[in-house]
């Protein structure tokens, strides 16, 4: 049981006025949540567009074929999705962005590394931690780097087929 001395002293604490105590946590709440949100909102209303085109296609009459070819004119046909997915699947990107998070990492753990004396905070960024979150972040983008490499040198040739 706390003793009324104990929690008279921890009320009697006044409340942090730092802005940045309170303006990081709501961006990042904010952010992380209008993102998805946004990305949902617009796959949304793709698709109520589509749906709308197919409507409009089936009561002036036209074929499946027909149908096919207004959505493929209007963005919306297999080649496109398969254009846009390639064109996305760019080899070492995956690998290199969390490789580079990784060192990011190191650096701000390790701010004498690039010249830095003191720096923001000496003792790094999260402490013991973030040279722990550091080494596991390149290891897992070395692998996804490493797993591409063997996607190339290994794929099957197309041309045999």
């Amino acid at each position: 049981m706390i003793d009324s001395a104990t929690l008279t002293g921890l009320l009697s604490v006044a409340p942090s006025t730092d802005i940045e105590e309170v303006l990081i946590p709501i961006v990042a709440i904010v952010g992380g949540l209008t993102i998805p949100i946004l990305a949902l909102t617009f796959a949304h209303r793709k698709q109520q567009m589509q749906a709308r085109i197919i409507e409009r296609a089936i009561e002036q009459g036209l074929t499946v074929e027909e149908i096919d070819e207004l959505l493929s004119r209007q963005g919306f046909g297999e080649e496109n999705e398969k254009k846009a997915k390639q064109s996305r699947a760019v080899p070492f990107r995956a690998g290199l962005v969390v490789f580079a998070i990784g060192a990011a990492f190191f650096l701000a753990e390790n701010p004498h590394i690039v010249g830095a004396h003191g720096g923001w905070m000496p003792e790094g960024f999260l402490g013991g931690a973030g040279n722990f979150v550091a080494y596991i972040l390149m290891g897992i983008g070395g692998a996804l780097i490493a797993s591409d490499l063997l996607a190339i040198f290994f794929a099957p040739d197309k041309d045999k087929e």
